[in-house]
């Protein structure tokens, strides 16, 4: 595998996941201003936004018509998208999310009409092909000639996985959130492997881990006691970190290990007083400090 420096691995998750945490607030921010949901009458007239630099892609908009109470998308999909097995959400050009009690939807042949007073303020769609599904389609400034799409996949064992042109899509207070974040979260992964460094050994003392950190990277060696009662030669591997939380309730640090062949990990529990380092999906590992 490709050994890179530990602080590399460090800094890569942190960035990688600080959007899997935007996108889960962007969704559950509703806007109240009455300014987006005005029922007085619109003078708005209508007008048609065309899309001629997207073409080749999974999902596509064409065109968007914004008429005196309907707005109508044209959009190419490989993913069936219908108002039975999908969820759609409206949002301004803030990002701010609108009520969606205020509007109707419908698809019909490629198209999105959606119905309601003042749809010329609606600048953004996010769509799920299926609902609470694997996947979404996050897309900014439809009021343009150059909409901004981001594609979310939900990957086993890492969580949501974001593509696309983030520094387009974001607004600049999101940046800000999101570089803070991403500091908060490499500080907070230095220390969850601070805590787990060193070698850990089972309670009946049949298998043996210790954690480093090198030049190279992040250094991880296990041996174990065979059917013979012997000790396996020592497994010798470099990983990498694909995801650390702190668990409130818990209290603990949640750490994943990888070896970057696949996407499956190791899970690791430590606590700050060191007593204790806990492995394994049921947590049926427990080592103690040597």
């Amino acid at each position: 595998m490709n050994k890179r420096n530990a602080k590399t691995f460090i800094n890569i998750i942190s960035l990688l996941s600080v959007p899997i945490l935007f996108c889960a607030c962007q969704k559950n921010v509703v806007d109240t201003d009455n300014t987006l949901t005005d029922d007085a009458e619109s003078e708005f007239h209508g007008i048609t936004y065309t899309y001629p630099k997207h073409t080749d892609d999974e999902f596509v908009l064409k065109k968007s018509v914004y008429e005196d109470g309907t707005l109508t998308i044209y959009f190419k999909s490989d993913d069936d998208i219908s108002k039975k097995e999908s969820d759609i959400a409206f949002f301004d050009n803030t990002g701010r999310i609108f009520d969606n009690s205020k509007y109707s939807w419908s698809i019909k042949s490629n198209r999105l009409v959606v119905k309601g007073k003042n749809v010329e303020k609606i600048s953004g769609i996010k769509i799920y092909p299926q609902k609470d599904g694997d996947k979404y389609f996050n897309i900014r400034y439809l009021d343009s000639d150059d909409y901004v799409k981001i594609t979310g996949v939900f990957v086993y064992d890492y969580g949501w996985s974001e593509s696309g042109d983030m520094d387009k899509f974001l607004f600049d207070d999101e940046k800000k959130a999101i570089e803070e974040n991403a500091t908060r979260h490499k500080d907070m992964t230095e220390k969850a492997l601070d805590l787990m460094c060193g070698l850990w050994t089972t309670e009946n003392n049949d298998q043996v881990i210790n954690i480093s950190v090198d030049d190279i990277g992040i250094l991880y060696d296990e041996k174990y006691l065979d059917d013979n009662g012997e000790f396996s030669e020592l497994i010798h591997t470099y990983v990498e970190v694909i995801n650390c939380t702190f668990e409130q309730e818990e209290n603990r640090y949640s750490i994943m290990l990888s070896t970057g062949e696949s996407t499956a990990g190791i899970y690791f529990y430590i606590t700050e007083d060191k007593e204790k380092l806990i492995t394994g999906y049921d947590e049926s590992m427990i080592f103690t400090k040597k």
